[in-house]
This record gives C-alpha cells, sequence and structure tokens, in this order.
C-alpha cells in the first residue's frame, strides 16, 4: 500500500515540475516584456500597458503597443502565478514523501509484545504477500552518510547511476530493495538492488559498478563476484552486472534495454 501511495505522490510531484517548466520557460521565451504591467482605466474602459519606475508608472502610448503584445503581458502574468502555485504544491508534496514511513513488516513484527508475535511467513501469507519479498530490507546502519541521491520513490542512493536505476524500476512499478543485507561465505554484503521477479520469485541482484578506473576497485569486484558465483548467483541468470568509468557513463537507454530484457518480456 505504502509503495502505492509513493508512486501516487511521485507522479504528482512529476506533474507539477512539467507544468512549472512550461511556464517558466514561457516567461523565458518572453523576458522582453517582464518589465511591462496592464492597468484597467476604468473611466475609459480600456487598458493601457505602463513600465514600472520604482512606485511610479511610465504609461506606453497606445500607438506604440499592439494588441499582441497586451496578451503576451497576460499571459505572463498568468504563467507566473501558475509557476508560484505549482512549486508551492511540489514543497508540499515533498514534505509529505518525506514524512512518510515505508511499511516494514520485519520491524513491525519486531515491535509487537513477544505474546503476539508469530512466525513471519504466516504474516506474509496472511496478507497475501510473497515471504520471500519481505525477508530482505535495506540496511539503515550500512554508511548512510553516503546516500545523498533522493530518487523518486522517497529513498536516497548514492550515486547518480543508482539513482537511474532505481527511477527506472520504480516507474515501471517493479519492487526492489536498495542495499539489502546479505551474507554470503560468512561475508556480508550489500548489493545495490535486489529485485523479485513477478512470475518466478527468485530475487535477481543488480550491482552496479561504477569506479572502474580504480585497479583496487577492480579486485574488490572480482573477489565480489566470485563469492556471489559461489553462493549460486549467476550474472546472466541471478546476476544484472553494470558498469562505468569516467569515460563510459551508464545511460538511461542502458538501464531501459536491461529492465525490458530482464522483467518486461514474457
Amino acid at each position: 500500500m505504502d509503495q502505492l501511495i509513493f508512486d501516487f505522490l511521485a507522479k504528482a510531484v512529476l506533474f507539477y515540475r512539467l507544468l512549472s517548466g512550461e511556464a517558466r520557460a514561457y516567461l523565458e521565451r518572453t523576458q522582453d516584456c517582464r518589465d511591462y504591467r496592464l492597468a484597467l482605466l476604468r473611466n475609459k474602459n480600456r487598458l493601457r500597458v505602463y513600465k514600472k519606475n520604482g512606485k511610479k508608472r511610465q504609461y506606453i502610448p497606445s500607438s506604440k503597443t499592439s494588441p499582441e503584445r497586451m496578451q503576451t503581458i497576460q499571459i505572463r502574468f498568468f504563467m507566473k502565478r501558475l509557476a508560484h502555485v505549482c512549486e508551492d504544491n511540489i514543497r508540499a508534496l515533498q514534505t509529505c514523501i518525506d514524512s512518510l514511513r515505508t511499511i516494514d513488516p520485519a520491524q513491525i513484527l519486531q515491535s509487537l509484545p513477544d505474546s503476539y508475535k508469530c512466525p513471519p511467513e504466516v504474516l506474509y501469507s496472511a496478507l497475501g504477500w510473497d515471504a520471500g519479498t519481505c525477508t530482505l530490507i535495506t540496511d539503515p546502519d550500512y554508511y548512510p552518510e553516503g546516500r545523498i541521491f533522493k530518487t523518486l520513490s522517497g529513498i536516497s542512493v548514492r550515486s547518480k547511476s543508482e539513482m537511474l536505476i532505481a527511477d527506472a524500476l520504480y516507474a515501471l512499478g517493479i519492487r526492489f530493495v536498495y542495499e539489502p543485507c546479505i551474507t554470503i561465505n560468512g561475508t556480508i554484503y550489500h548489493p545495490d538492488f535486489a529485485i523479485f521477479m513477478p512470475y518466478t520469485g527468485r530475487v535477481v541482484l543488480w550491482e552496479h559498478f561504477g569506479l572502474m578506473d580504480s585497479k583496487d576497485y577492480q579486485w574488490k569486484v572480482i573477489r565480489k563476484l566470485q563469492d556471489y558465483i559461489m553462493a549460486g548467483y549467476l550474472p546472466g541468470y541471478d546476476l544484472i552486472m553494470t558498469f562505468e568509468d569516467k569515460e563510459r557513463k551508464l545511460s538511461s537507454k542502458e538501464v531501459a534495454a536491461i529492465i525490458e530484457h530482464w522483467f518486461l518480456r514474457e
């Protein structure tokens, strides 16, 4: 349920951003009219254009203004108000998103009195959830200060590339967990994403290796892949890998192609 709420709020934010962007773009295109205003002369029942000069009004002769220019000034006034309303709504929605608490079944179960605790799989079954999708949760204590990029779903990630992946998965309604804690051969790992295959029930890991220029980083990647393979996570079956260095950056087109291949094909 919380995912649906986050989805609705995130889409509302996107809508207002697009609308505000259109309004701001019009204001930018009509900068030559930004200092001009309109006044309705009641005694003559007609509009006059004036330029604001401090507290004084410098009226422009009617012969030097056109109906098109007056209309542009009117539209600019509307667009400015529209942009302000949209931006107020974005701030309000973002505050709401930041204040919402994601439902964490394991955490709720842990908070119950002992007499009310029952096996997690029983609760998940009662909710109609797949137990496998609830046993992996984001580790909140794994270097949280490095998670500085806010995604559409409300979670924060460590890089722009991870944000690209998270937003693409979220936009398509694909359930995932960011940096869950898993133990492989006695070593604790935090894969970038654990993604739940909707039809098979398998958990697929997605690792994005973003510092491939570094020799030390390359060796860490090799050791991690060895452990993953020994634990049964096979590249191309249970493990997605993407790479980048200073010259080759991960693109949205590449992310979309990977998601389509893994999760959208029947």
